[in-house]
């Protein structure tokens, strides 16, 4: 009961606008690389081949880039990978490293108290 009353009444007192001058840097790149991949694997998860949203009418899936744009700009489709909304958030969480030779995204598990 305790918990449906804080939630249910949760209220932000804060939320606000805030405008500020800054410089941005700003990805260009060639989206149709993506977007092709995309069509190729007929919009599924190149991991788990999930074909997502098709009930909606829609194509959910992300074209990732394996290797940091920022680092070496490079957004070929070498570099990409097709994935669902799942495994694109599983990626950015734990951040695997790609074996290229193999295709394989290899994760490091990294050390807690739970399996030290």
């Amino acid at each position: 009961m305790l918990e449906n009353q804080l939630l249910s009444n949760s209220v932000d007192l804060n939320s606000s606008f805030e405008e500020k001058m800054q410089i941005s840097k700003i990805r260009k790149l060639d989206r149709s690389i993506g977007n092709n991949l995309k069509m190729f694997y007929g919009y599924r998860c190149q991991i788990c081949g999930e074909l997502i949203g098709e009930e909606y009418s829609a194509h959910v899936v992300e074209a990732h880039l394996i290797d940091y744009f920022v680092k070496i700009i490079n957004n070929n489709s070498s570099n990409q990978l097709i994935v669902c909304p799942i495994h694109n958030r599983i990626i950015h969480k734990v951040n695997p490293v790609f074996d290229r030779k193999n295709k394989v995204l290899n994760i490091v598990m990294k050390k807690t108290r739970s399996n030290a």
